[in-house]
């Protein structure tokens, strides 16, 4: 049986119920309807299905702090904050508000590269970021680029709050390590290191098309943090100490003979490899280059 959860946010910061209790003049929200002389008719229906509640209810609010209170939620909800070496996005961040953000080719220039290639523009106009993450499809960009950049996660429940890394968070397709209880309120990105490059590609029988294979890579001196997506069943991550950079072709053969690839109506398990192999190893050398 489907149980459904109960998610509160705090209170004292945000008064939504202090607020609509003060416009009824009752301290027992939930009783409302009983309250006899109140004027706002809140079960007199019309003929045209709307009540006469909703009217006079949105004629008074203007009245409260209701709207101040509501502004400060969204600021949290649809949110993104930069800090000192991270950006925080709220759970209603829109991806077209992502990449239309001035500052993300320099904050976050793995996400700048890959964000054009998510879905279509009306998808991205009303697809989350954070909702994109947290659906952990293997053929998706956002997810890859997390776990590319092992950014973070913040959960809560009636428990509490729970951190979790994008290295632990993706546990097969289209399953994470959130659970049934737990809503994501935050997802945490760190933003662009000195002598550092980061490169995505992506392959598709057509542009914005679910992806055959897709890479982003991240380098520095000392490693490569190489991630697959679209070929394993989730967003798969590998690192090489930079050191054995000269021997990348052999590294890349040995990841794609170590997965397990099947054929299937868009490609070959042959091409499949061919693809880790040669626009991975593109991939990489790209990152290198940007660094």
């Amino acid at each position: 049986m489907h149980r459904k959860e109960k998610y509160s946010y705090n209170l004292n910061e945000y008064g939504f119920r202090h607020e609509i209790e003060k416009m009824f003049g009752t301290n027992q929200l939930e009783r409302i309807h009983e309250i006899e002389d109140c004027d706002f008719g809140i079960l007199d229906m019309e003929t045209d299905q709307t009540t006469n509640f909703h009217k006079k209810f949105y004629k008074k609010v203007g009245d409260t702090n209701f709207l101040d209170v509501y502004r400060n939620f969204l600021k949290d909800v649809i949110s993104l904050e930069k800090k000192d070496n991270t950006i925080e996005i709220g759970p209603l961040f829109r991806q077209l508000e992502l990449e239309n953000w001035s500052d993300l080719k320099s904050k976050l220039p793995l996400i700048y590269q890959s964000i054009p290639y998510v879905g279509q523009i009306q998808h991205r106009a009303r697809g989350t970021v954070l909702g994109s993450i947290c659906h952990g499809d293997p053929t998706s960009e956002l997810p890859l680029c997390f776990l590319a950049l092992n950014g973070k996660i913040h959960l809560k429940s009636k428990k509490g709050l729970r951190l979790i890394s994008a290295n632990d968070f993706y546990l097969g397709p289209l399953l994470t390590s959130k659970n049934s209880n737990e809503v994501a309120i935050k997802l945490e990105l760190p933003t662009k290191k000195e002598a550092t490059g980061y490169a995505f590609n992506e392959v598709s029988e057509k542009y914005s098309d679910y992806a055959i294979a897709s890479f982003a890579v991240v380098t520095d001196d000392n490693k490569i943090r190489f991630t697959l997506g679209g070929i394993p069943s989730k967003p798969t991550v590998i690192e090489w100490d930079m050191k054995n950079f000269e021997f990348i072709d052999e590294l890349l053969n040995d990841f794609a003979w170590n997965l397990d690839i099947e054929d299937d109506q868009h490609a070959s398990a042959t091409y499949k490899r061919d693809l880790i192999r040669k626009v991975g190893k593109n991939t990489i050398l790209s990152s290198v280059k940007n660094i």
